[in-house]
């Protein structure tokens, strides 16, 4: 009991000295300042995911589709055309199709066949 008596008069006294010292809100201008940060910081950082992620086309066409088969695979700007010219000369009328065709890719014609034959065994895996 004393025990409990000696803590309360101590949390007591611990709050008298806090409101005597008690500056203002200017006291807490820092905090404000550091939260006003964060923010800016969180909202700043969701836009660009949100901007990130939203697909060039429509979320359900065939074009969205061919986008999010290459972010699967990580393909760069460049091997992404490649996949796009290889699916035009294989006569395929959507870009996405060359995904499950490997055989797209064998026989290619012009000077990229070593650019092609790579990026077949990259989606493929060996022939």
């Amino acid at each position: 009991m004393w025990l409990m008596l000696s803590l309360a008069a101590a949390d007591f006294r611990a709050v008298a000295r806090h409101t005597r010292d008690f500056r203002g809100p200017e006291q807490y201008s820092y905090l404000l300042w550091a939260l006003a940060a964060i923010l800016a910081v969180w909202l700043v950082l969701s836009w660009w995911d949100r901007k990130r992620q939203v697909p060039a086309a429509a979320p359900h066409s065939s074009e969205a589709l061919f986008l999010e088969l290459c972010r699967a695979h990580r393909l760069s700007a460049e091997e992404q055309a490649l996949v796009r010219s290889v699916a035009a000369r294989q006569g395929l009328n959507e870009p996405a199709l060359a995904f499950v065709r490997p055989e797209a890719f064998r026989n290619p014609a012009g000077g990229d066949a070593a650019a092609v034959a790579q990026l077949a065994q990259r989606l493929f895996g060996a022939p």
